[in-house]
């Protein structure tokens, strides 16, 4: 084989190009959720309170659950004001390691079987 030509017609070569296009969306999109809830995340609970202790009434209220009527709960907002810098942050030299790595492997491939890093069309 010679060329990317003559790699497309072959069946193998298409399902590989399929599964490698999956596994790098799933990547992909795996890396943006992780990076997304990490930013996103609720406010952390002083160490040794649990919100889910059903004796602590500060937990109760941090939960939104309102033990006087007079006094409403306020409900803590989950995200900062820079959240989408942070998530870029975090996201975008992730994405390009990723995408480096897949580009690699593809060149890696090729080299293999066709014997040139860059083939021809």
């Amino acid at each position: 084989m010679t060329s990317i030509e003559e790699l497309n017609k072959k069946v193998w070569y298409r399902v590989f190009k399929v599964l490698y296009a999956l596994g790098l969306i799933s990547v992909i999109i795996t890396t943006v959720l992780i990076c997304w809830s990490d930013t996103h995340a609720p406010a952390s609970y002083p160490v040794g309170q649990a919100p889910w202790e059903i004796g602590s009434s500060s937990s109760l209220h941090d939960l939104g659950f309102v033990l006087d009527k007079s006094q409403p709960a306020q409900q803590p907002t989950p995200t900062t004001p820079n959240s989408l810098i942070e998530f870029l942050k975090q996201a975008a030299p992730a994405l390009l390691i990723e995408v480096l790595l897949f580009e690699i492997i593809r060149r890696i491939f090729y080299y293999v079987l066709i014997g040139k890093i860059f083939p021809k069309a």
